[in-house]
């Protein structure tokens, strides 16, 4: 006996384009009559990702296209398109398009940021960044994380944080403008499959993560703000020492990264304590949060400029103690 194929109808209140799929003489793809697609910036497990031209008002675009649950996306999208910080580029639109040819597609648009991501600046400086701007970097990063983990749902008002899920060396970036640090690229197709198994009480299983740079709990589904510091953590990592993450990974378990005699990084004993706790395997035995982690590099800084004032005071105090002698 045969099936018969039922035909998904729409709700009339979920949102779509008001046009069918349009392109231009040459071939390359308009969405809402509006977004041009130019060229193809990045694909990975998360989506694929365009650089494209608003037509209404000529500026650049990033238009970025999304697996998964249409629904869960388009809530996903919703609580992203809240999302106010200088280190957040701006989403300006979010868009579903049907086609007889293939299923419905889900695209995501967001500002534009012209300038060179972390990868990008590691090759142009030799293949390592120094120490000093690498905590820089991080610390800027974690203040954006602790925004993100600390949003409130809009409605309720209960605590709801927005995990990146994707942080890697190509996915911050640099604007040329004015060297103002941005995290890009968030793994939003990822955060609504997690969302999509956890309301159908089974495991979830996520496809999009980046290997060496997600944790193992990532790779099995569950991810917590914890997360996202193990990526972080892994990213300076990289950037210090030029190698790929998964030999850095290697270092790390086999104690040679940070190894006295000829490891592959020299760094301040607070440093690599910082580091290894950021990177725990286990994400109990891993900083908890980056409100955490702040707390961590301040203690950082201020062990530093305690260092900084001693090695002041020692020839005065030198010359003290000389003087008294000397006429004593």
């Amino acid at each position: 006996m045969g099936t018969k194929k039922i035909k998904k109808r729409r709700n009339p209140s979920e949102p779509r384009s008001n046009n069918k799929q349009v392109t231009t003489r040459q071939g390359r793809r308009v969405l809402k009559q509006r977004y041009l697609l130019q060229k193809e910036l990045g694909k990975g497990g998360m989506g694929q990702t365009f650089l494209a031209q608003d037509t209404h008002f000529g500026d650049m675009c990033v238009v970025k296209i999304v697996t998964g649950d249409y629904k869960l996306i388009q809530r996903e999208a919703r609580r992203l398109c809240y999302l106010k910080h200088e280190g957040i580029p701006a989403y300006r639109d979010f868009i579903i398009e049907s086609s007889a040819r293939r299923d419905d597609e889900s695209f995501l648009v967001q500002e534009y940021i012209r300038g060179k991501t972390l990868k990008e600046t590691m090759e142009e400086s030799g293949g390592k960044i120094p120490l000093q701007r690498c905590l820089q970097i991080m610390r800027q990063v974690l203040e954006i994380l602790h925004y993100l983990h600390t949003r409130k749902d809009q409605e309720s008002q209960e605590t709801a944080p927005v995990l990146h899920l994707d942080i890697k060396p190509e996915n911050v970036i640099i604007r040329d403008s004015d060297q103002h640090l941005f995290l890009i690229d968030f793994g939003l197709s990822a955060q609504a499959n997690i969302s999509l198994f956890i309301e159908q009480g089974i495991t979830p299983s996520i496809q999009g993560y980046s290997p060496g740079y997600s944790p193992y709990e990532q790779t099995q589904g569950r991810v917590v703000p914890a997360s996202d510091i193990y990526a972080l953590g892994m990213t300076i990592l990289v950037l210090l020492t030029g190698r790929d993450v998964r030999e850095v990974r290697l270092f790390l378990d086999q104690n040679r990264l940070f190894h006295p005699s000829g490891g592959a990084l020299q760094v301040p004993s607070d440093v690599e304590k910082l580091f290894r706790e950021m990177t725990a395997l286990r994400d109990g035995d891993r900083i908890p949060s980056a409100k955490d982690a702040i707390a961590a590099m301040k203690q950082l800084r201020r062990t530093g400029s305690w260092k900084r004032k001693l090695l002041w005071l020692l020839p005065v105090v030198g010359a003290g103690i000389y003087a008294y002698f000397k006429w004593f």
